[in-house]
């Protein structure tokens, strides 16, 4: 149930996520979804820094963390 709150679609989905993230700064799971996104459209830096401040938030969160690894290589 939780992922459904974070669906949006089409071009609306960057500036959604955004919005959301306004409502709930501390929600790992939303800047995660943002990240994806981000490097979707091959936004890597922006999702750099969305992923820096997930583990700011969660130090020991493993998905940011992989995901980080994988755009810095």
């Amino acid at each position: 149930m939780r992922e459904e709150r974070y669906t949006t679609n089409g071009t609306d989905d960057l500036a959604h996520l955004r919005y959301l993230l306004t409502l709930a700064p501390r929600d790992c799971d939303l800047r995660l979804r943002l990240a994806e996104s981000l490097i979707e459209r091959s936004l890597s830096q922006d999702a750099l820094r969305e992923l820096e401040a997930v583990i700011r938030i969660d130090p020991n969160n493993l998905a940011a963390r992989k995901l980080r690894g994988k755009l810095i290589g």
